[in-house]
Protein backbone atom coordinates (compact mmCIF):
# COMPACT_ATOMS: atom_id res chain seq x y z
CA UNK A 1 0.00 0.00 0.00
CA UNK A 2 1.23 4.01 -0.44
CA UNK A 3 3.59 5.76 1.97
CA UNK A 4 3.93 2.53 4.04
CA UNK A 5 5.96 3.23 6.82
CA UNK A 6 10.04 1.49 5.73
CA UNK A 7 12.41 1.05 8.42
CA UNK A 8 16.36 0.37 7.71
CA UNK A 9 17.95 -2.14 9.01
CA UNK A 10 19.66 -0.11 11.41
CA UNK A 11 16.73 1.00 12.80
CA UNK A 12 15.72 -2.44 13.94
CA UNK A 13 17.48 -1.96 16.69
CA UNK A 14 14.66 0.29 18.10
CA UNK A 15 12.57 -0.79 20.39
CA UNK A 16 9.78 -2.72 18.52
CA UNK A 17 6.70 -1.90 20.88
CA UNK A 18 7.77 1.58 20.43
CA UNK A 19 8.23 1.64 16.77
CA UNK A 20 5.05 0.13 16.11
CA UNK A 21 3.13 2.60 18.59
CA UNK A 22 4.61 5.32 16.55
CA UNK A 23 3.46 3.91 13.06
CA UNK A 24 -0.07 2.95 14.48
CA UNK A 25 -0.74 6.52 16.23
CA UNK A 26 0.07 8.18 12.72
CA UNK A 27 -3.84 10.18 11.37
CA UNK A 28 -4.88 9.00 8.14
CA UNK A 29 -1.34 6.87 7.24
CA UNK A 30 -1.65 3.78 4.41
CA UNK A 31 0.05 1.82 7.28
CA UNK A 32 -2.10 2.51 10.09
CA UNK A 33 -5.37 1.23 8.12
CA UNK A 34 -3.34 -1.83 6.95
CA UNK A 35 -2.88 -2.67 10.56
CA UNK A 36 -6.20 -3.22 11.02
CA UNK A 37 -7.31 -4.20 7.29
CA UNK A 38 -5.62 -7.53 6.10
CA UNK A 39 -8.77 -9.47 4.21
CA UNK A 40 -7.73 -12.36 2.66
CA UNK A 41 -10.80 -12.09 0.23
CA UNK A 42 -12.28 -9.92 -1.76
CA UNK A 43 -15.72 -10.74 -0.06
CA UNK A 44 -14.00 -10.28 3.48
CA UNK A 45 -13.08 -6.52 2.05
CA UNK A 46 -16.25 -5.53 0.71
CA UNK A 47 -17.77 -6.09 4.21
CA UNK A 48 -14.83 -4.56 6.13
CA UNK A 49 -15.20 -1.06 4.42
CA UNK A 50 -19.26 -0.90 4.10
CA UNK A 51 -18.28 -1.18 7.83
CA UNK A 52 -15.81 1.15 8.15
CA UNK A 53 -17.86 3.44 5.48
CA UNK A 54 -20.94 3.08 8.20
CA UNK A 55 -18.60 3.52 10.93
CA UNK A 56 -17.94 6.88 9.74
CA UNK A 57 -21.15 8.31 9.39
CA UNK A 58 -21.92 7.69 5.41
CA UNK A 59 -25.37 7.89 5.16
CA UNK A 60 -25.80 10.09 1.98
CA UNK A 61 -25.06 7.98 -1.19
CA UNK A 62 -22.93 10.96 -2.18
CA UNK A 63 -21.16 10.92 0.44
CA UNK A 64 -20.69 6.94 0.50
CA UNK A 65 -19.54 7.02 -2.62
CA UNK A 66 -16.79 9.39 -2.28
CA UNK A 67 -15.68 7.13 0.61
CA UNK A 68 -15.14 4.48 -1.67
CA UNK A 69 -13.55 6.49 -4.27
CA UNK A 70 -11.10 7.81 -1.56
CA UNK A 71 -10.53 4.54 0.02
CA UNK A 72 -9.51 3.11 -3.59
CA UNK A 73 -7.26 6.32 -4.74
CA UNK A 74 -5.65 6.37 -1.09
CA UNK A 75 -5.24 2.74 -0.37
CA UNK A 76 -4.16 2.17 -4.37
CA UNK A 77 -1.57 2.71 -6.74
CA UNK A 78 -1.96 2.01 -10.64
CA UNK A 79 -0.25 -1.49 -11.24
CA UNK A 80 2.42 -0.55 -14.21
CA UNK A 81 2.85 -3.80 -14.77
CA UNK A 82 -0.20 -4.36 -15.91
CA UNK A 83 -0.72 -7.41 -14.13
CA UNK A 84 -3.44 -7.09 -11.79
CA UNK A 85 -6.94 -7.14 -13.36
CA UNK A 86 -9.49 -8.41 -11.09
CA UNK A 87 -10.85 -6.52 -7.97
CA UNK A 88 -8.31 -8.64 -6.08
CA UNK A 89 -5.57 -6.17 -7.11
CA UNK A 90 -7.01 -2.44 -5.38
CA UNK A 91 -8.82 -4.54 -2.26
CA UNK A 92 -5.85 -6.96 -1.08
CA UNK A 93 -3.09 -6.13 -2.68
CA UNK A 94 -3.28 -2.25 -2.81
CA UNK A 95 -2.45 -2.38 -7.10
CA UNK A 96 -4.13 -2.98 -10.03
CA UNK A 97 -5.27 -1.38 -13.53
CA UNK A 98 -8.35 0.33 -14.41
CA UNK A 99 -10.20 -2.82 -14.93
CA UNK A 100 -9.27 -3.58 -11.02
CA UNK A 101 -10.42 -0.19 -9.54
CA UNK A 102 -13.34 -0.56 -11.38
CA UNK A 103 -14.21 -4.20 -10.53
CA UNK A 104 -13.86 -2.99 -6.74
CA UNK A 105 -15.48 0.58 -7.01
CA UNK A 106 -18.94 -1.41 -8.73
CA UNK A 107 -18.33 -4.31 -5.39
CA UNK A 108 -18.25 -1.59 -2.66
CA UNK A 109 -20.85 0.42 -4.60
CA UNK A 110 -23.60 -2.71 -4.55
CA UNK A 111 -22.93 -3.55 -1.35
CA UNK A 112 -24.04 -0.06 -0.11
CA UNK A 113 -27.22 -0.08 -2.74
CA UNK A 114 -25.76 2.57 -5.23
CA UNK A 115 -27.15 1.26 -8.91
CA UNK A 116 -24.01 1.51 -11.12
CA UNK A 117 -22.52 0.48 -14.53
CA UNK A 118 -19.71 -0.39 -16.43
CA UNK A 119 -18.44 1.96 -19.13
CA UNK A 120 -15.99 0.64 -21.17
CA UNK A 121 -13.60 2.17 -24.25
CA UNK A 122 -12.02 0.18 -26.46
CA UNK A 123 -10.60 3.01 -28.42
CA UNK A 124 -9.06 3.92 -24.98
CA UNK A 125 -8.70 0.77 -23.73
CA UNK A 126 -10.30 2.10 -20.41
CA UNK A 127 -12.73 1.35 -18.10
CA UNK A 128 -14.66 3.23 -15.33
CA UNK A 129 -18.24 3.70 -13.63
CA UNK A 130 -21.17 5.05 -14.23
CA UNK A 131 -23.07 5.84 -11.01
CA UNK A 132 -26.46 7.20 -10.35
CA UNK A 133 -26.55 9.60 -7.36
CA UNK A 134 -29.78 11.86 -6.04
CA UNK A 135 -31.49 9.88 -8.91
CA UNK A 136 -28.56 11.47 -11.52
CA UNK A 137 -26.63 9.34 -13.35
CA UNK A 138 -22.40 10.71 -13.29
CA UNK A 139 -19.67 8.86 -14.16
CA UNK A 140 -16.64 8.55 -11.99
CA UNK A 141 -13.35 7.18 -13.00
CA UNK A 142 -11.38 6.20 -9.81
CA UNK A 143 -8.00 5.42 -12.07
CA UNK A 144 -7.77 8.82 -13.42
CA UNK A 145 -7.91 10.20 -10.12
CA UNK A 146 -4.52 8.21 -9.01
CA UNK A 147 -2.27 9.13 -11.55
CA UNK A 148 1.19 7.84 -11.31
CA UNK A 149 3.17 8.63 -9.62
CA UNK A 150 1.41 8.35 -6.24
CA UNK A 151 1.03 10.96 -4.02
CA UNK A 152 -1.87 13.47 -6.61
CA UNK A 153 -4.95 11.84 -5.59
CA UNK A 154 -8.03 14.17 -6.20
CA UNK A 155 -11.81 14.40 -7.15
CA UNK A 156 -11.15 15.68 -11.02
CA UNK A 157 -13.45 12.62 -12.77
CA UNK A 158 -15.58 12.24 -9.77
CA UNK A 159 -19.14 13.13 -10.89
CA UNK A 160 -18.78 14.39 -14.29
CA UNK A 161 -21.70 14.46 -17.03
CA UNK A 162 -21.32 13.28 -20.22
CA UNK A 163 -20.16 16.60 -21.90
CA UNK A 164 -17.83 16.86 -19.42
CA UNK A 165 -16.19 13.32 -19.38
CA UNK A 166 -16.20 13.62 -23.41
CA UNK A 167 -13.11 16.29 -23.27
CA UNK A 168 -10.78 13.19 -23.20
CA UNK A 169 -12.84 9.82 -22.54
CA UNK A 170 -14.84 8.38 -25.58
CA UNK A 171 -16.88 5.46 -25.14
CA UNK A 172 -20.21 4.31 -27.04
CA UNK A 173 -23.28 5.78 -25.15
CA UNK A 174 -26.01 4.09 -27.02
CA UNK A 175 -26.77 1.04 -24.23
CA UNK A 176 -26.06 3.61 -21.50
CA UNK A 177 -28.06 6.41 -20.01
CA UNK A 178 -27.49 9.39 -20.67
CA UNK A 179 -25.77 11.42 -17.96
CA UNK A 180 -26.69 15.37 -17.95
CA UNK A 181 -26.52 16.54 -14.31
CA UNK A 182 -23.99 19.17 -13.54
CA UNK A 183 -24.41 19.68 -9.83
CA UNK A 184 -23.04 16.53 -8.93
CA UNK A 185 -19.31 16.85 -10.04
CA UNK A 186 -17.17 17.15 -7.06
CA UNK A 187 -15.69 20.95 -7.50
CA UNK A 188 -19.10 22.42 -7.94
CA UNK A 189 -20.91 20.03 -5.44
CA UNK A 190 -17.77 21.19 -3.25
CA UNK A 191 -18.29 25.28 -4.12
CA UNK A 192 -15.11 25.45 -5.88
CA UNK A 193 -14.83 28.75 -8.03
CA UNK A 194 -15.53 27.06 -11.73
CA UNK A 195 -14.86 29.05 -14.90
CA UNK A 196 -15.60 28.16 -18.61
CA UNK A 197 -13.85 30.44 -20.38
CA UNK A 198 -10.61 32.40 -20.72
CA UNK A 199 -12.54 35.69 -19.63
CA UNK A 200 -13.88 33.95 -16.72
CA UNK A 201 -10.51 32.83 -15.71
CA UNK A 202 -8.98 36.42 -15.90
CA UNK A 203 -12.13 37.67 -14.04
CA UNK A 204 -11.50 35.54 -11.03
CA UNK A 205 -7.85 36.01 -11.19
CA UNK A 206 -8.05 39.52 -11.15
CA UNK A 207 -10.88 39.41 -8.46
CA UNK A 208 -8.52 36.93 -6.45
CA UNK A 209 -5.44 39.40 -6.35
CA UNK A 210 -7.09 42.97 -6.17
CA UNK A 211 -8.47 41.44 -2.38
CA UNK A 212 -5.11 40.04 -1.73
CA UNK A 213 -6.32 36.23 -1.45
CA UNK A 214 -3.80 33.78 -0.92
CA UNK A 215 -4.91 30.04 -1.48
CA UNK A 216 -6.48 29.15 -4.67
CA UNK A 217 -8.56 26.33 -6.22
CA UNK A 218 -9.96 26.95 -9.41
CA UNK A 219 -12.00 24.09 -11.86
CA UNK A 220 -12.29 24.65 -15.47
CA UNK A 221 -15.91 23.41 -16.89
CA UNK A 222 -16.19 24.34 -20.30
CA UNK A 223 -16.25 22.12 -23.52
CA UNK A 224 -12.32 22.55 -24.66
CA UNK A 225 -10.67 19.68 -23.79
CA UNK A 226 -7.35 21.46 -24.78
CA UNK A 227 -8.00 24.48 -22.17
CA UNK A 228 -4.91 24.57 -20.25
CA UNK A 229 -5.79 26.02 -16.67
CA UNK A 230 -2.40 26.19 -15.56
CA UNK A 231 -0.66 27.23 -19.05
CA UNK A 232 -3.09 30.30 -18.80
CA UNK A 233 -2.73 31.25 -15.27
CA UNK A 234 1.35 31.10 -15.69
CA UNK A 235 0.50 33.73 -18.46
CA UNK A 236 -1.58 36.14 -16.48
CA UNK A 237 0.54 35.80 -13.36
CA UNK A 238 3.66 37.22 -15.58
CA UNK A 239 2.10 39.72 -17.30
CA UNK A 240 -0.19 40.89 -14.38
CA UNK A 241 2.17 40.13 -11.05
CA UNK A 242 3.65 43.67 -10.90
CA UNK A 243 0.15 45.39 -11.17
CA UNK A 244 -1.20 43.76 -7.63
CA UNK A 245 2.54 43.47 -5.80
CA UNK A 246 2.29 39.45 -6.72
CA UNK A 247 6.24 38.32 -5.17
CA UNK A 248 5.42 34.05 -6.18
CA UNK A 249 3.58 31.56 -6.74
CA UNK A 250 3.52 28.18 -5.35
CA UNK A 251 1.17 26.12 -7.53
CA UNK A 252 -0.25 22.72 -8.23
CA UNK A 253 -2.82 21.35 -10.74
CA UNK A 254 -4.33 17.78 -11.85
CA UNK A 255 -6.38 17.48 -15.02
CA UNK A 256 -8.38 20.48 -15.12
CA UNK A 257 -8.13 21.34 -11.32
CA UNK A 258 -5.54 24.32 -10.08
CA UNK A 259 -4.05 24.73 -7.03
CA UNK A 260 -2.45 28.11 -6.26
CA UNK A 261 -0.60 29.74 -3.25
CA UNK A 262 -0.17 33.26 -4.05
CA UNK A 263 2.49 35.30 -2.16
CA UNK A 264 2.38 38.98 -2.16
CA UNK A 265 5.30 41.44 -1.65
CA UNK A 266 4.82 43.26 1.92
CA UNK A 267 4.71 46.25 2.73
CA UNK A 268 3.48 47.50 -1.12
CA UNK A 269 1.11 49.47 -1.81
CA UNK A 270 -0.69 49.61 -5.43
CA UNK A 271 0.96 52.38 -7.46
CA UNK A 272 -1.58 55.27 -8.51
CA UNK A 273 -0.28 55.40 -12.38
CA UNK A 274 0.95 52.23 -14.49
CA UNK A 275 4.48 51.36 -13.66
CA UNK A 276 7.30 50.96 -16.15
CA UNK A 277 8.31 47.60 -15.91
CA UNK A 278 7.06 44.72 -13.62
CA UNK A 279 8.21 42.82 -10.21
CA UNK A 280 10.72 40.44 -11.20
CA UNK A 281 8.28 37.97 -9.17
CA UNK A 282 11.12 34.49 -9.43
CA UNK A 283 9.75 31.65 -11.10
CA UNK A 284 7.13 29.75 -9.09
CA UNK A 285 7.23 26.07 -7.91
CA UNK A 286 5.11 23.29 -9.37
Amino acid sequence: MKRAFHVSFLRMILPLALLLALVLTLPGTAMAESRAYQPTTVEEAVEYLAAQCTAAGMTDDYDIAVWMHDWLIYNADYDETLVEHRPDGVLLYGTGVCESYTLAYSLLLDRMGIPNKFVESPEMEHIWNLVQLDGEWVHVDCTWDDPVPGGAENHSYFGMNDALMSRDHTWDKADLPASTASSLYYPLYQGMACVSSQEELETLLTRYAEAKQTDIEICYIGADASFGLYERFMTWFYENNWKYGLSDCLCSYTGYQLSLTLQYTDPWEKPSDVLDTPVNAPAFSI
